[in-house]
């Protein structure tokens, strides 16, 4: 790492474009800090914020010399120490033959004295640090000095990219607030660029304005003319509120508000026109011919001969199609790389036995059609990579191939990337997403999803002392991806440490006396982890009383949703069902007092169900709970009654089984056992 001095550049400044028809202003001026924002104490009412984006103001450009040239100026509020990370920035450009180059970075910090006037500290170059990422990344970091709650940062910088074919993109929202942020792409005539917004905040500005732009050089040249009419393209957006991690999402990224602009055509010197952005028909086609996609789908000898084999004595085309699947699924490694391209020769793959997503998957495609059996790779985005846009027919939006198989008319989507993961599995990175099948005649897009559900079954039996205590039999029950999952850990980890964090014996004080595994090193059928325990305090004792929680196992404490609003869907890859068994025998010489409530939770969602009993016999409490799940994906406008569904069970888990000493004497007539006035049931 070396500190770097960052100078203006004025053979730079001097080349770029100069405006004939000025545009609207900037919405902030360099160095003009207003009063109410130094002394802004916090974010209204809101005294856990600890910074927020008081504007954020980007613009991208030609210069003269056909370069895009994007300027940057923000400005941040601090409001307590939590917010001094925002102090120190960093930037990671692409430096592989100069592509992208940083200049006119510079940053100051404003403060208040103790008499209210207004003190400016710059940024030093010595807190201005350069590193190298890898051959061909830099990453430029800085840091704000005189850092203090209630102080202002802003800093500005250019980069300067040589290739026009993008302009940057643009991200209006942060993990903090953001009171105003907005970005202007001024592009020539002769130039078309392809725009995308993607989010859920509204726009508060977006036009197109036209206006002149004085061009030299290379510009002027390529334009034909020297004052060229551009069109100003602005966006803006206001008051927007912190964007925070939440349950069940893609990537972050997804939901960000944000504009990508991309290069669709471009004039050419001696007339007409040559589009970049090919047709989706067109980039099918041209990937059908690459050498590393559509050529490694060819079947060639030792993949046919291979085939053969692995399918001998098998009847069906779905039981060859299986044969093929299990037999990748066994046979190759796969190297942990995400891949749309594979090297280009099935041969090596099938020699190596290993290989990235693409060649696994391109070897099991060309192994398939080797059997007669219809397949073609589907390309797709995994969730955490983001959604793709159709609007860009792009390879590079995707990162990953699937392998698509018809067979009987049914269409059935394959990965053979783990050893673990059954035919009829899917990765969990590849749910829900959509894919773009590569395949001659017709452009076909699909979504990828499974009728596996995650399915997790549990099982207390315990019996209580009168202490408290309690000794008896936990175990756990998974199915589909639960169970693949489940075995995914055990893979890594010891058998222990899993039941332990399985039955979390951390929070109910359980000790293991001993473990069973069953089905542990199959991919199918159940995976059923028992264990034999016992715990000092299961219940709790208060006199002549015991209260005992009905939920020993997989209790729900907390709402995984706490925003009030949530403006993006919630996605949780697959449908669930989970049912808890709690049995408890109860100890000689007590009776149930009180049982916990017969529920049936809803909310009003037709897709999520919460229902649970209890009843009481012969000295044991049965607690029976039951939830599902349904539906895979929940729209913001429904988001408020799937909070209201989770507060209710929260409520309901906090439900005691209630259990009174009987007395030495009992009153003449009393009942044996008293009826819970809250909907339980005893006997």
């Amino acid at each position: 790492m070396r500190t770097t001095l960052l100078v203006v550049s004025l053979l730079i400044a001097c080349s770029f474009p100069f405006p004939v028809v000025q545009a609207q202003d900037p919405p902030m001026e360099w160095k003009d800090i207003p009063l109410t924002d130094l002394s802004m104490s916090a974010f209204g009412t809101d005294t856990s914020v600890s910074a927020m984006i008081l504007g954020d103001y980007g613009e991208s450009r030609l210069n003269n010399e056909l370069e895009v040239v994007f300027t940057r100026h923000t400005r941040v509020k601090i409001f307590t120490p939590a917010g001094f990370d925002w102090g120190t920035r960093v930037l990671t450009l692409y430096t592989k033959d100069h592509e992208e180059t940083l200049s006119d970075l510079e940053g100051a910090t404003y403060t208040l004295d103790a008499n209210g006037e207004v003190e400016r500290t710059k940024l030093d170059r010595s807190a201005i640090f350069e590193e190298s990422v890898d051959e061909e990344h830099t990453r430029y970091r800085f840091a704000f000095p005189a850092l203090k709650p209630g102080c202002v940062i802003e800093y500005r910088y250019t980069i300067t990219q040589q290739s026009w074919f993008f302009f940057p993109s643009w991200t209006f929202q942060s993990s903090i607030p953001v009171r105003w942020s907005e970005y202007r792409a001024i592009e020539p005539r002769g130039l078309a660029y392809a725009r995308a917004t993607k989010g859920y905040e509204a726009f508060a500005v977006n036009e197109a304005t036209e206006v002149l732009w004085h061009f030299t050089g290379s510009a002027a040249v390529y334009l034909g003319e020297s004052i060229a009419k551009c069109t100003q393209y602005r966006w803006v957006m206001r008051d927007l509120p912190a964007l925070k991690e939440e349950p069940f999402i893609t990537t972050m990224d997804d939901y960000a508000s944000s504009v990508e602009l991309q290069l669709a055509e471009y004039a050419l010197r001696g007339g007409g026109s040559k589009r970049v952005l090919k047709s989706w028909d067109a980039l099918i086609s041209e990937l059908l011919k690459s050498g590393h996609l559509g050529g490694m789908t060819e079947t060639i000898g030792p993949v046919r001969e291979l085939a053969q084999k692995v399918i001998a004595g098998k009847e069906t085309p779905f039981d060859r199609m299986t044969a093929i699947y299990d037999y990748i699924r066994t046979t190759l490694v796969w190297n942990h790389q995400y891949r749309v391209f594979g090297n280009g020769d099935l041969g090596e793959v099938l020699e190596s036995k290993k290989g990235t997503s693409a060649e696994v998957n391109l070897l099991l495609i060309s192994m398939l059609r080797s059997a007669g059996i219809g397949a073609d790779p589907v390309l797709i985005s995994t969730r955490s990579n983001g959604r793709i846009t159709e609007l860009y027919p792009l390879v590079s939006q995707f990162n990953t191939i699937v392998a698509r198989a018809v067979v009987g008319g049914t269409q059935y989507f394959l990965d053979a990337t783990d050893p673990l993961r059954g035919r009829d599995l899917l990765p969990t990175g590849a749910l829900n997403v959509r894919g773009l099948v590569i395949q001659e005649g017709k452009v076909e897009w699909v979504t990828l999803t499974s009728n596996r559900k995650y399915v997790h079954r549990s099982l207390a039996d315990l019996t209580l002392d009168s202490t408290g205590g309690a000794r008896g039999t936990l175990a756990s029950v998974d199915e589909d991806y639960a169970a693949f999952l489940r075995r995914r850990d055990l893979v890594e980890k010891k058998s222990l440490d899993i039941a332990r964090e399985t039955f979390e014996t951390e929070k109910t004080g359980f000790s293991i006396d001993s473990l069973t595994v069953l089905g542990r090193d199959s991919i199918a059928g159940p995976l059923t982890i028992t264990a034999v325990v016992s715990s000092p305090a299961v219940a709790q004792t208060s006199g002549e009383y015991l209260y005992c929680n009905a939920s020993i196992l997989d209790r729900v404490n907390n709402n995984p949703f706490k925003l009030k609003v949530r403006r993006f869907p919630v996605d949780m890859a697959y449908a669930r069902s989970f049912t808890r068994s709690t049995v408890i025998h109860i100890p000689e010489g007590y009776e149930v007092k009180e049982l916990p409530r017969t529920v049936d939770l809803t909310s009003g969602l037709d897709e999520a169900r919460f229902t649970r009993s209890a009843s009481a016999e012969n000295n044991t409490v049965q607690v029976l709970v039951r939830m599902s799940i349904t539906a895979t994906t929940f729209q913001p406008s429904r988001y408020e009654s799937l909070k209201g569904f989770y507060d209710q069970i929260v409520a309901a888990e906090a439900d005691q089984i209630v259990l009174r000493r009987i007395p030495l004497v009992r009153p003449q007539g009393a009942p044996k056992t008293v009826k819970p006035s809250k909907g339980g049931k005893t006997r």
